[in-house]
């Protein structure tokens, strides 16, 4: 049994056939109405970001010294990461590797057999933040062409386009960190959906594991995973208000 499920998960970790399976359930969502209103509240959400410089500007400030910072930082998050537990170190970069949306595609499909329509919608607006959190992610990867620790040419090492956009092997496509942003991506709209439940403050550790071993393994900056934590929080702020404002248009 455990054999064919490895067989099973390896097989959904091909780029081509996970691509295909969250389209397809993209797609079902979109026919059921859970995106319903969804470009509306986008062009409304994008003028109220117009309004708000004060949180923008503050946000780029704290990155801007995190980077500053990062040559002090990441001697620090080695440390940090090496007297973890190995246990939760690689559990962090387990959930990073693609596998956290395949066992929430698994869980859809899943409950969609069920009839669990409920579960259903919930974990497909998971997979939703997951997607637009790592599309920001991708974008401000090739805008910004940062060269990771790796590369041994330090943190401020911004703007390498012709090797980042380029070049075959990610070299320098440091920030933020997709590992990073889809894991917490997850974690924040399962807090913003269900606030009440307390012990979901709990599953921070996952992001913050998978930041430490991103780290440890030198792929990426104390600030790229910090990065990753505010592009995941705006993507599941999206989401969960995209479902309160369908609610809201539904019943007036």
């Amino acid at each position: 049994m455990e054999s064919w499920i490895d067989y099973v998960l390896v097989l959904i970790h091909h780029k081509k056939i996970l691509s295909l399976l969250i389209v397809v359930m993209m797609a079902l969502e979109w026919r059921r109405g859970s995106f319903k209103g969804l470009v509306a509240y986008a062009w409304m959400v994008t003028k109220d970001i117009r309004r708000q410089t004060l949180p923008v500007l503050c946000v780029a400030g704290v990155l801007a010294a995190c980077i500053y910072g990062d040559r002090y930082w990441v001697d620090f998050f080695q440390l940090l990461s090496y007297e973890t537990p190995e246990f939760w170190i690689r559990l962090g970069a387990h959930l990073g590797d693609k596998y956290l949306l395949i066992y929430f595609l698994l869980i859809y499909y899943l409950f969609t057999a069920l009839k669990f329509g409920s579960g259903r919608k919930a974990v497909a607006h998971v997979v939703f933040s997951c997607l637009l959190a790592g599309l920001f992610s991708g974008v401000l990867k090739l805008l910004s062409t940062r060269a990771r620790p790796l590369a041994e040419l330090g943190p401020s090492s911004f703007l390498n386009f012709r090797q980042g956009v380029f070049g075959d092997d990610g070299m320098f496509q440091s920030f933020p960190s997709g590992d990073v942003t889809i894991v917490a991506a997850a974690v924040f709209y399962l807090m913003i959906k269900f606030p009440a439940r307390i012990y979901l403050w709990f599953l921070l550790i996952l992001p913050a594991f998978t930041a430490l071993s991103r780290i440890q393994l030198e792929k990426h900056w104390p600030s790229d995973a910090m990065a990753a934590f505010f592009l995941a929080h705006a993507a599941a702020i999206f989401v969960a208000g995209h479902e309160s404002y369908s609610k809201a248009e539904k019943n007036s």
